[in-house]
Protein backbone atom coordinates (compact mmCIF):
# COMPACT_ATOMS: atom_id res chain seq x y z
CA UNK A 1 0.00 0.00 0.00
CA UNK A 2 1.27 3.45 -0.90
CA UNK A 3 2.03 5.94 1.84
CA UNK A 4 0.11 9.21 1.75
CA UNK A 5 1.49 12.74 1.53
CA UNK A 6 4.85 11.81 0.04
CA UNK A 7 6.82 14.86 -1.12
CA UNK A 8 10.04 14.55 -3.10
CA UNK A 9 12.63 17.36 -3.06
CA UNK A 10 15.32 17.30 -5.76
CA UNK A 11 18.33 19.39 -4.68
CA UNK A 12 17.76 19.00 -0.97
CA UNK A 13 21.04 19.39 0.92
CA UNK A 14 21.42 23.19 0.94
CA UNK A 15 19.69 26.51 0.40
CA UNK A 16 16.02 26.59 -0.48
CA UNK A 17 15.77 22.85 -1.08
CA UNK A 18 17.03 22.05 2.40
CA UNK A 19 14.65 24.57 3.98
CA UNK A 20 11.77 23.03 1.99
CA UNK A 21 12.62 19.58 3.41
CA UNK A 22 12.41 20.92 6.96
CA UNK A 23 9.18 22.80 6.27
CA UNK A 24 7.49 19.77 4.68
CA UNK A 25 8.46 17.62 7.67
CA UNK A 26 6.81 20.21 9.90
CA UNK A 27 3.70 19.77 7.75
CA UNK A 28 3.67 16.06 8.76
CA UNK A 29 4.54 14.76 5.31
CA UNK A 30 6.82 11.88 4.39
CA UNK A 31 9.73 13.55 2.60
CA UNK A 32 12.08 11.96 0.09
CA UNK A 33 15.29 13.98 -0.29
CA UNK A 34 17.21 13.49 -3.54
CA UNK A 35 20.60 15.05 -4.25
CA UNK A 36 23.89 14.27 -5.95
CA UNK A 37 25.74 15.03 -2.68
CA UNK A 38 25.84 11.78 -0.64
CA UNK A 39 27.61 13.32 2.37
CA UNK A 40 25.16 16.22 2.36
CA UNK A 41 22.26 13.76 2.51
CA UNK A 42 23.85 12.01 5.51
CA UNK A 43 24.17 15.37 7.26
CA UNK A 44 20.55 16.16 6.43
CA UNK A 45 19.44 12.90 8.03
CA UNK A 46 21.32 13.80 11.20
CA UNK A 47 19.72 17.24 11.30
CA UNK A 48 16.24 15.75 10.90
CA UNK A 49 16.81 12.86 13.31
CA UNK A 50 14.58 14.42 15.96
CA UNK A 51 11.66 14.80 13.55
CA UNK A 52 8.72 12.53 14.32
CA UNK A 53 8.00 12.32 10.60
CA UNK A 54 9.80 10.21 8.05
CA UNK A 55 12.72 11.40 5.94
CA UNK A 56 14.04 9.12 3.19
CA UNK A 57 17.22 10.00 1.31
CA UNK A 58 18.66 8.76 -1.96
CA UNK A 59 21.57 9.88 -4.10
CA UNK A 60 20.39 11.05 -7.51
CA UNK A 61 21.93 13.26 -10.18
CA UNK A 62 19.23 15.44 -11.74
CA UNK A 63 21.21 15.66 -14.99
CA UNK A 64 21.05 11.87 -15.45
CA UNK A 65 17.82 10.57 -17.01
CA UNK A 66 18.90 7.05 -16.03
CA UNK A 67 19.34 7.93 -12.34
CA UNK A 68 16.03 9.80 -12.28
CA UNK A 69 14.23 6.83 -13.81
CA UNK A 70 15.92 4.42 -11.40
CA UNK A 71 15.03 6.61 -8.41
CA UNK A 72 11.37 6.74 -9.43
CA UNK A 73 11.31 2.95 -9.86
CA UNK A 74 12.96 2.55 -6.44
CA UNK A 75 10.36 4.79 -4.81
CA UNK A 76 7.54 2.73 -6.34
CA UNK A 77 9.16 -0.52 -5.16
CA UNK A 78 9.40 0.90 -1.64
CA UNK A 79 5.71 1.80 -1.70
CA UNK A 80 6.22 5.57 -1.90
CA UNK A 81 3.59 7.27 -4.05
CA UNK A 82 4.67 10.69 -5.32
CA UNK A 83 2.14 13.36 -4.32
CA UNK A 84 4.46 16.34 -4.76
CA UNK A 85 7.76 16.89 -6.54
CA UNK A 86 9.84 20.02 -5.82
CA UNK A 87 12.59 20.61 -8.41
CA UNK A 88 15.04 22.80 -6.51
CA UNK A 89 18.47 21.71 -7.77
CA UNK A 90 20.49 24.66 -9.02
CA UNK A 91 23.96 26.18 -9.37
CA UNK A 92 25.33 29.52 -10.57
CA UNK A 93 28.49 30.98 -12.06
CA UNK A 94 29.42 34.67 -12.14
CA UNK A 95 31.71 36.25 -14.69
CA UNK A 96 31.68 38.30 -17.84
CA UNK A 97 30.38 36.06 -20.61
CA UNK A 98 33.57 36.53 -22.65
CA UNK A 99 35.64 35.33 -19.67
CA UNK A 100 33.49 32.36 -18.67
CA UNK A 101 34.78 28.89 -19.57
CA UNK A 102 32.27 27.34 -22.01
CA UNK A 103 32.08 24.19 -19.89
CA UNK A 104 30.89 26.26 -16.90
CA UNK A 105 28.13 27.82 -18.98
CA UNK A 106 27.00 24.40 -20.22
CA UNK A 107 27.09 22.92 -16.70
CA UNK A 108 24.69 25.59 -15.40
CA UNK A 109 22.24 24.81 -18.23
CA UNK A 110 22.53 21.07 -17.57
CA UNK A 111 21.76 21.37 -13.87
CA UNK A 112 19.28 24.25 -13.77
CA UNK A 113 17.33 23.69 -16.98
CA UNK A 114 17.96 20.37 -18.70
CA UNK A 115 17.98 18.51 -15.37
CA UNK A 116 14.63 20.10 -14.58
CA UNK A 117 13.26 19.09 -17.99
CA UNK A 118 14.41 15.49 -17.51
CA UNK A 119 12.79 15.34 -14.07
CA UNK A 120 9.54 16.88 -15.33
CA UNK A 121 9.40 14.35 -18.17
CA UNK A 122 9.83 11.34 -15.88
CA UNK A 123 7.67 12.57 -13.00
CA UNK A 124 4.84 13.78 -15.26
CA UNK A 125 4.46 10.28 -16.71
CA UNK A 126 4.24 8.76 -13.22
CA UNK A 127 1.73 11.32 -11.95
CA UNK A 128 -0.51 11.16 -15.00
CA UNK A 129 -0.59 7.37 -14.70
CA UNK A 130 -1.62 7.59 -11.03
CA UNK A 131 -4.18 10.31 -11.81
CA UNK A 132 -2.88 13.15 -9.63
CA UNK A 133 0.19 15.03 -8.47
CA UNK A 134 1.88 18.40 -8.15
CA UNK A 135 5.21 19.46 -9.68
CA UNK A 136 6.86 22.66 -8.48
CA UNK A 137 9.67 24.11 -10.59
CA UNK A 138 12.05 26.57 -8.96
CA UNK A 139 12.55 29.56 -11.23
CA UNK A 140 14.03 32.91 -10.27
CA UNK A 141 13.39 36.59 -10.80
CA UNK A 142 16.64 36.36 -12.81
CA UNK A 143 14.54 34.44 -15.30
CA UNK A 144 12.39 37.55 -15.78
CA UNK A 145 14.92 40.34 -15.26
CA UNK A 146 18.28 40.60 -17.11
CA UNK A 147 21.24 40.06 -14.79
CA UNK A 148 24.71 41.26 -15.90
CA UNK A 149 27.59 38.91 -15.08
CA UNK A 150 25.05 36.10 -14.61
CA UNK A 151 24.42 35.18 -18.24
CA UNK A 152 24.60 31.44 -17.57
CA UNK A 153 22.28 31.50 -14.57
CA UNK A 154 19.87 34.02 -16.07
CA UNK A 155 19.70 32.08 -19.34
CA UNK A 156 18.93 28.86 -17.50
CA UNK A 157 16.16 30.48 -15.46
CA UNK A 158 14.64 32.22 -18.50
CA UNK A 159 14.52 28.74 -20.05
CA UNK A 160 12.91 27.25 -16.93
CA UNK A 161 10.22 29.93 -16.94
CA UNK A 162 9.49 29.61 -20.66
CA UNK A 163 9.41 25.82 -20.46
CA UNK A 164 7.20 25.73 -17.35
CA UNK A 165 4.67 28.24 -18.68
CA UNK A 166 4.46 26.44 -22.02
CA UNK A 167 4.02 23.08 -20.30
CA UNK A 168 1.29 24.58 -18.10
CA UNK A 169 -0.60 25.46 -21.28
CA UNK A 170 -0.18 21.91 -22.60
CA UNK A 171 -1.45 20.38 -19.36
CA UNK A 172 -4.50 22.67 -19.47
CA UNK A 173 -5.11 21.72 -23.10
CA UNK A 174 -5.12 18.01 -22.29
CA UNK A 175 -7.02 18.35 -18.99
CA UNK A 176 -4.10 16.73 -17.19
CA UNK A 177 -4.65 15.79 -13.54
CA UNK A 178 -1.17 17.11 -12.76
CA UNK A 179 -0.72 20.63 -11.36
CA UNK A 180 2.44 22.45 -12.44
CA UNK A 181 3.61 25.38 -10.29
CA UNK A 182 6.37 27.93 -10.88
CA UNK A 183 8.05 29.72 -7.96
CA UNK A 184 10.42 32.60 -8.78
CA UNK A 185 12.21 34.04 -5.72
CA UNK A 186 14.37 37.15 -5.76
CA UNK A 187 17.62 37.47 -3.78
CA UNK A 188 17.85 34.75 -1.12
CA UNK A 189 20.63 34.13 1.41
CA UNK A 190 21.83 30.76 0.08
CA UNK A 191 25.19 29.17 -0.86
CA UNK A 192 24.36 30.18 -4.45
CA UNK A 193 25.31 33.75 -3.46
CA UNK A 194 28.47 32.68 -1.62
CA UNK A 195 29.96 29.33 -2.61
CA UNK A 196 28.78 29.13 -6.22
CA UNK A 197 29.40 32.80 -6.94
CA UNK A 198 32.66 32.71 -4.95
CA UNK A 199 31.96 36.14 -3.45
CA UNK A 200 30.07 37.65 -0.59
CA UNK A 201 26.87 39.49 -1.30
CA UNK A 202 27.36 43.30 -1.07
CA UNK A 203 26.79 44.45 2.52
CA UNK A 204 24.67 47.44 1.47
CA UNK A 205 22.09 45.09 -0.07
CA UNK A 206 22.03 42.44 2.68
CA UNK A 207 18.90 43.89 4.33
CA UNK A 208 17.01 43.10 1.10
CA UNK A 209 17.87 39.41 1.26
CA UNK A 210 15.24 36.86 2.20
CA UNK A 211 16.02 33.64 4.02
CA UNK A 212 15.59 30.14 2.58
CA UNK A 213 13.03 29.55 5.32
CA UNK A 214 10.90 32.44 4.01
CA UNK A 215 10.90 30.91 0.55
CA UNK A 216 10.26 27.40 1.91
CA UNK A 217 7.08 28.60 3.59
CA UNK A 218 6.01 30.16 0.29
CA UNK A 219 6.76 26.89 -1.51
CA UNK A 220 4.54 24.94 0.88
CA UNK A 221 1.75 27.52 0.45
CA UNK A 222 2.09 27.21 -3.32
CA UNK A 223 1.81 23.42 -3.07
CA UNK A 224 -1.41 23.92 -1.11
CA UNK A 225 -2.99 26.60 -3.32
CA UNK A 226 -1.49 25.67 -6.73
CA UNK A 227 -1.01 29.12 -8.36
CA UNK A 228 0.47 29.13 -11.84
CA UNK A 229 3.34 31.28 -10.54
CA UNK A 230 4.36 32.68 -7.17
CA UNK A 231 7.00 35.37 -6.53
CA UNK A 232 7.54 34.94 -2.81
CA UNK A 233 10.08 37.64 -1.89
CA UNK A 234 9.55 41.38 -1.55
CA UNK A 235 12.82 42.16 -3.32
CA UNK A 236 11.73 39.88 -6.16
CA UNK A 237 8.43 41.72 -6.56
CA UNK A 238 10.30 45.04 -6.56
CA UNK A 239 12.75 43.85 -9.21
CA UNK A 240 9.91 42.67 -11.45
CA UNK A 241 8.07 45.98 -11.09
CA UNK A 242 11.18 48.15 -11.42
CA UNK A 243 12.16 46.55 -14.71
CA UNK A 244 8.80 47.44 -16.31
CA UNK A 245 7.93 50.89 -15.01
CA UNK A 246 9.58 54.38 -15.12
CA UNK A 247 11.87 53.50 -12.22
CA UNK A 248 13.45 50.98 -14.57
CA UNK A 249 16.24 53.34 -15.65
CA UNK A 250 17.68 53.96 -12.15
CA UNK A 251 17.11 50.28 -11.37
CA UNK A 252 19.19 49.28 -14.38
CA UNK A 253 21.88 51.74 -13.26
CA UNK A 254 21.85 50.07 -9.81
CA UNK A 255 22.22 46.66 -11.45
CA UNK A 256 25.25 47.87 -13.38
CA UNK A 257 26.84 49.26 -10.21
CA UNK A 258 26.13 46.01 -8.38
CA UNK A 259 27.58 43.96 -11.25
CA UNK A 260 30.80 46.00 -11.21
CA UNK A 261 31.12 45.58 -7.44
CA UNK A 262 30.57 41.82 -7.76
CA UNK A 263 33.13 41.64 -10.55
CA UNK A 264 35.72 43.48 -8.49
CA UNK A 265 35.04 41.19 -5.51
CA UNK A 266 35.41 38.11 -7.70
CA UNK A 267 38.80 39.31 -8.96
Amino acid sequence: MYKKNVSVVMGSVSGIGKAVVHELLRQEKVVVALDIDASGLEQLKLECKSSVHELITKVCDTTSAEQLKESLAWLAEQGHRIDEWVQSAGIARIDYFSEMPPDDFVLVQNVNFLGLVKANYQVLKVMEAQGFGKILNMGSVSGHVPSPLMTAYSASKHAVIGFTKSLQEELALTNSPVKLILVSPGFVETPLLTKDLKIGFPDFLRPALNTPEDVAKAVVRALETCPREAIPTLNGKFMMAAEKFPVGMPFRFLKQKLAKKMSQSAN
